[in-house]
């Protein structure tokens, strides 16, 4: 259920679902709520992987640690090949027959972002959580989870500098120097080492420890951490030029305690919560595909259609990501078509 929400609000941020309601409610729903959905998508595949993964080297359910590393990276290498491809076109479309990248080095600089950035802008995920979960499957058992979660908060400071914090050092040379070169290497610092990894190895601890919130209690830290966010983030509007706000501080309370929050809620809705969660999946990499989709129509659509055209994007895109993903988890029972489809989620 959670991951179907977070899914919603990754539409809602990328199609600027409030802008026809002015600056401001776009901006905080974009760099305040929105900035902690990926953190949280990270802490939960974390969770997960770790605790399916296991500890020790005897067999968990089927598979030993090793045995199931591979399957999931595995996997997730074959997902992020296969959507990789489906957004194969724009990028060709944006940067080959633009001009703007020779053909001899459009293919080498694919691999090479793919590897380090990410093939598409939703799709930096996956190489974030298949650097990150090697990591944990490297390290943990030499270092274990609490010096490695440690080293990977230092290495988010080290990307808090290169983000939204960028303003405070933009002007010291030294500094400034080694972040452009970070910024000539890979862009950004929201990647694997400097963003994803403290969120990914914080959900693998929670997974081993017993420490649970009462969802009240949960609930309350999770509004005040997005009030104090909310603080951080018009804090460095004002006093400093962020390249962005996707690496700050108060992200990190804002995802400990919507994660304890979910892992304490009991629904007790009769809903198909395997079927949200398969569809969050397909919602969360197929949406960008909408986009593009009603930024073709959308000339055709009248003057009359300006005044709201924010949200009627964001419905259009909303419908069309859980219409496709509706047909895809149906097809995935199909005796021919369901191989073909589970590459997709």
């Amino acid at each position: 259920m959670a991951k179907f929400v977070l899914s919603i609000f990754v539409v809602a941020a990328h199609t600027f679902a409030l802008r026809s309601f002015g600056f401001m409610p776009s901006f905080i729903l974009y760099n305040v709520f929105s900035r902690t959905v990926v953190p949280l998508f990270f802490a939960i595949s974390g969770y997960f992987f770790y605790y399916k993964r296991g500890t020790q080297t005897i067999k968990i359910g089927r598979f030993t640690v090793n045995e199931y590393y591979y399957k999931y990276t595995k996997r997730m290498l074959q997902i992020y090949l296969v959507w990789s491809l489906i957004y194969l076109f724009d990028v060709v479309n944006r940067f080959f027959l633009s001009g703007d990248v020779p053909i001899i080095l459009l293919i080498p600089l694919y691999v090479y972002w793919g590897a380090v950035y990410g093939t598409y802008y939703q799709l930096w995920f996956f190489p974030a959580l298949l650097f990150s979960v090697t990591v944990i499957h490297l390290l943990s058992k030499r270092i274990g989870l609490n010096k490695l979660l440690m080293i990977a908060f230092g290495f988010y400071i080290i990307g808090m500098f290169g983000d939204a914090y960028y303003g405070f050092v933009e002007n010291i040379p030294i500094i400034s120097d080694f972040y452009k070169t970070i910024f000539m290497l890979f862009y950004t610092t929201r990647n694997g080492l400097t963003s994803a990894l403290f969120f990914v190895v914080l959900g693998a601890m929670m997974s081993q420890r017993e420490l649970r919130f009462k969802p009240s209690k949960a609930a309350l830290y999770m509004v005040i951490s997005i009030a104090l966010l909310a603080v951080e983030v018009f804090a460095l509007r004002a006093f400093s030029k962020p390249v962005d706000y996707n690496v700050m501080l108060g992200v990190i309370p804002v995802t400990y305690f919507s994660f304890q929050l979910t892992l304490g809620v009991d629904l007790k809705f009769k809903w198909n919560y395997r079927f949200l969660r398969d569809s969050s999946v397909i919602i969360f990499f197929s949406h960008p595909l909408f986009i593009l989709l009603f930024d073709l129509i959308l000339p055709y659509l009248g003057p009359d259609f300006d005044a709201l055209q924010s949200v009627y994007r964001f419905i259009f895109v909303t419908a069309m990501s859980f219409g496709l993903a509706v047909l895809v988890i149906k097809l995935r029972s199909h005796k021919k078509l369901g191989k073909l489809v589970s590459y997709l989620y």
